[in-house]
This record gives C-alpha cells, sequence and structure tokens, in this order.
C-alpha cells in the first residue's frame, strides 16, 4: 500500500530551479531513502512533503488524500536535534503529546513508557546540554516518532555525528524501525548509509534535481552487489 506519494513536484527558490518534475513513492511500513549531492534540494522536497512549502508544480498524497501545502499529517526531523534546553529530557518528549491534546500527567506517564522503550529512561531528568550527540538524536528522534508515529521524515539526522556514534545510531534506528514499523523517508548524501538502511533509494542529479536512478532492495546486498551499487551511485553523484 503507497502511503506516500509525491506526483510531478517541481519548484523554483529564489529564481533557482531546484526539483525537476519529481515523482517518488512511500510504502506502508517502508525505508526509502533519497540520496543526492549536497545542495541538490534534498531538504526541500521534504518540506514540501511536510507541506511547510507549497510546489510550483505536481501534488502531494498521503493515503490517497491531496496534502500539498498542508502541515500537521507527518513528523518531521531536521538535521538539528531542536530540543528545549530548559526543559529535561522528559518533558522534551511530552510536547508533542501535549500538542495532541494530553494533560501533563498523562503526557508524562505515555513519555516514560516511550523513554523506557527507546533505552532513555536513564536520562529523563537531564538536560540536554548534558547529553552526547548521539543521545540527543535519540530524544530527538523518540519526539518526533511521537508527532505522528505512522509517517516519519528523517533529513540527515546523523550528519553531524563521528563515525563511530553515526554508525550506533543507523544499528539503533533499524532496530527502532524493526519495533515500531513506521513509513520512513529518509534524506542523506551518505551512499553506504542509504544502503545499510534502505529498502528503496532514489538517486537524485545536481540541481534542478531529477531521479536518476531508482532502487529496489528486497535483501542485504552482498559485498559484490554493495560494490557494484555504490560505483552506479557515485557515477551519478560525480556527474
Amino acid at each position: 500500500m503507497v502511503r506516500l506519494k509525491v506526483t510531478n513536484v517541481s519548484k523554483t527558490l529564489e529564481g533557482v530551479h531546484t526539483l525537476d518534475n519529481l515523482t517518488i513513492e512511500l510504502h506502508d511500513k517502508e525505508f526509502a531513502v533519497i540520496v543526492g549531492p549536497s545542495g541538490c534540494g534534498k531538504s526541500t522536497l521534504l518540506n514540501i512533503v511536510a507541506g511547510l512549502l507549497k510546489p510550483d508544480h505536481g501534488s502531494v498524497y498521503i493515503d490517497g488524500k491531496d496534502w500539498t501545502g498542508l502541515t500537521g499529517r507527518v513528523s518531521y526531523m531536521q538535521q538539528k536535534d531542536l530540543l528545549l534546553p530548559w526543559k529535561n529530557i522528559l518533558d522534551n518528549v511530552c510536547i508533542p503529546l501535549v500538542l495532541k491534546g494530553l494533560n501533563k500527567k498523562e503526557a508524562r506517564e505515555t513519555a516514560w513508557q516511550y523513554l523506557q522503550d527507546f533505552n532513555l529512561h536513564d536520562f529523563a531528568g537531564l538536560y540536554p546540554r548534558q547529553l552526547s550527540g548521539g543521545m540527543r538524536q535519540r530524544v530527538a528522534l523518540l519526539r518526533t516518532y511521537l508527532f505522528a508515529s505512522d509517517i516519519l521524515l528523517l533529513d540527515e539526522p546523523f550528519a553531524a555525528l563521528d563515525a563511530i556514534t553515526r554508525h550506533k545510531m543507523q544499528l539503533w534506528l533499524k532496530d527502532i524501525r524493526q519495533r515500531y514499523q513506521p513509513s520512513i523517508l529518509f534524506v542523506t548524501h551518505d551512499i553506504n548509509e542509504a544502503l545499510l538502511l534502505a529498502d528503496r533509494i532514489y538517486v537524485l542529479s545536481a540541481r534542478p534535481a531529477s531521479i536518476k536512478l531508482e532502487i529496489n532492495l528486497s535483501t542485504t546486498p552482498s559485498g559484490t552487489e554493495k560494490q557494484h551499487l555504490e560505483e552506479q551511485i557515485l557515477a551519478i553523484l560525480e556527474n
């Protein structure tokens, strides 16, 4: 079942043709990754999907309904964690629950349960400044999940982390995805990250971005297959 469909979307920003007739699909419980060179418009595309920008042409459908230019249906996590520094971790996680109408007591009880599931309960009383970058991103991802748990947009959430922490976070996200089975649209410029996480990869050209390659990964690629895919994707990104 198609949960999200971006159809023939084009966008020009400040006189720069950024997106050119893009069509992508995100299926139920699928992990789709968008790979493209820096500055090609990946974040612009997510902003359109989230309803923060309107496309010049094209539409965004969620569960068959036209959500073009409308916010509030999907969760969106950008590169910065955007945690509120004056709130502890428990109260940061409570924010989407309170916005949904839960009172403070109910929100805290629900948030505590999820903190345990995400293995973050030991940090509930701490403040963002007291956490490592990786732990902050875990908290931010949990908060994103609680905004709308079925469709998540993740814009290079691990880009600022060191290589070891980044790999740990990738494996942790794979585990969370397996446990909760949301539909995820993930943006990266890291080919290895895409091949590790994705069920489907869309490879974008340089700006104006168009889809140059779509890869369906029904199984984890072997070493030889992975090398071949890396070479295919790299050839597009370097073109």
